[in-house]
């Protein structure tokens, strides 16, 4: 704002909640949070890859929600994780059984270790070939 056209506006209420504020927040500002952490995951909010075997796919759309993709991954250590892509009905090669690598940022899914949307790849496993 022009500092000529400032003096003439009277501060609206907003810009008084606005400069109130900002003189508080600067003498008792709140101490830095510690990132949240979940067992078997990053921090949330931080970069995290995931490479384990898919144990389960469910498909969410009900209740006029946004269509999701769940699928559950357990990695080679026991921590399971779920990779949730929203939007979507059906991503191809995402069935149980399959070994999969996602990356993504950590976060939470109905209060379990998820990460949203990730890009993944699927990783090729031995053949157990069955014995006669």
């Amino acid at each position: 704002m022009r500092p000529w056209l400032a003096r003439r506006v009277a501060p609206t209420g907003l810009r008084r909640r606005v400069e109130r504020r900002r003189g508080s927040h600067r003498l008792d500002s709140p101490p830095e949070r510690e990132p949240v952490s979940m067992p078997g995951l990053a921090p949330v909010r931080t970069p995290r890859v995931v490479e384990g075997v898919i144990a389960s796919v469910d498909e969410r759309a009900a209740d006029g929600h946004v269509p999701a993709v769940v699928a559950q991954v357990r990695e080679a250590d026991g921590d399971e994780v779920a990779l949730v892509w929203l939007g979507r009905r059906h991503i191809g090669g995402i069935e149980p059984g399959v070994v999969v690598r996602a990356r993504g940022l950590a976060a939470t899914h109905r209060t379990r270790p998820a990460i949203f949307n990730p890009a993944y790849e699927l990783v090729p496993s031995p053949r157990i070939e069955e014995q006669p």
